[in-house]
């Protein structure tokens, strides 16, 4: 019994010697802690990389991973590529047959496989496929 009321009096002294420098005390940069988004939303939304039965195509798979997002995929329209149709009507890719939880943005581009890049317009909340050139990942509208 004295065993641990001497370890409960050492962990009181050990916390209290722990106590908070002040602002004087501190010497060097402020290092500012990086925000964390607690309810991610949009693209950068999380989600689990699995699909209905059902579904066999990109543009079904992408349309399954936008709906509660509120983007919309296109595969016609002034900035779309031409070949927007041939990838949406492609089979998804066997990346995005990982049971994992990702973010929207990188389960699109795991459903549209290496060779694809995403085209976003976060202002309009559009998305659409293309080609990759080299290491592109994803441009704007």
């Amino acid at each position: 019994m004295l065993r641990y009321a001497l370890f409960g009096m050492a962990g009181i002294f050990l916390v209290s010697g722990c106590s908070a420098t002040s602002s004087q005390e501190t010497e060097g940069p402020l290092v500012v802690s990086p925000v964390v988004e607690l309810s991610p939303s949009g693209l950068s939304a999380l989600t689990r990389m699995s699909f209905p039965a059902e579904t066999k195509s990109v543009g079904e798979a992408a349309r399954f991973l936008l709906e509660p997002t509120g983007y919309r995929l296109l595969v016609q329209c002034f900035g779309c590529s031409a070949d927007a149709v041939k990838i949406v009507s492609d089979p998804i890719s066997p990346l995005a047959f990982v049971d994992e939880i990702t973010s929207v943005k990188r389960a699109l581009a795991l459903v549209g496989g290496t060779d694809t890049k995403l085209v976003i317009d976060e202002e309009n909340k559009l998305v659409s496929y293309d080609f990759k050139r080299g290491n592109e990942i994803w441009q704007g509208l």
